[in-house]
């Protein structure tokens, strides 16, 4: 499953340490869940929606094949 971090970061012209500091998640797990190393809880999708004013569906879309 691919995210769209990096995407909105990108958009909204942040950084990755921009998006832990402001969501309080450390900076490595932030890069970990943008490579897709690792499936976030649904506690963390949520914090990072809220700091980057987003809702989880933009922010990790589901595919339809699954």
């Amino acid at each position: 499953m691919t995210n769209r971090i990096e995407e909105i970061l990108a958009r909204m012209g942040k950084s990755k340490y921009w998006l832990a500091k402001v969501s309080g998640i450390q900076a490595p797990y932030i890069t970990k869940l943008c490579h897709s190393k690792i499936d976030p809880r649904l506690s963390t999708l949520r914090l990072i929606a809220k700091a980057l004013s987003c809702t989880i569906d933009e922010l990790w879309p589901m595919d339809e094949e699954e």
